[in-house]
């Protein structure tokens, strides 16, 4: 035995219910891949973004603009919102991290991840 069990085990499904899996080409999430995870969120039918981002002030450069972006939130509020909420999200990691996640076993146990916010900005919830 591994020494892992399920301490948690789920509760029965109630009536309208949805099972998902998390797999990133989800039909919840159309057009969802590497990089791209959250698909084609936050778009309208015909393509276009449901939230426009908000343009950066001419004086976004400035250290008291930057000093205000990040009261409250510890970093710049105001760079997220100013960025679209489908957008391509660069694979940053080491390569030593995208190297062990090659060698990740393929046949692990489901687990549920609950995230919580309070306060938070709504450009940082949308893509969360």
């Amino acid at each position: 035995e591994s020494g892992i069990f399920d301490n948690a085990p789920r509760p029965p499904t109630r009536p309208g219910d949805v099972e998902h899996d998390a797999a990133p080409d989800l039909e919840a999430l159309p057009g969802a891949g590497p990089g791209h995870w959250h698909g084609k969120l936050g778009l309208g039918p015909d393509g276009m973004p449901l939230v426009k981002p908000t343009p950066l002030p001419s004086n976004s450069d400035s250290d008291e603009f930057k000093r205000q972006a990040h009261m409250g939130q510890c970093y710049n509020a105001a760079k997220s919102d100013s960025m679209p909420l489908d957008r391509q999200a660069p694979d940053t990691r080491p390569e030593i991290c995208k190297m062990r996640h090659r060698s990740y076993p393929k046949d692990l146990q489901r687990a549920s991840v609950v995230i919580v916010f309070h306060n938070e900005v709504a450009s940082i919830l949308l893509r969360s």
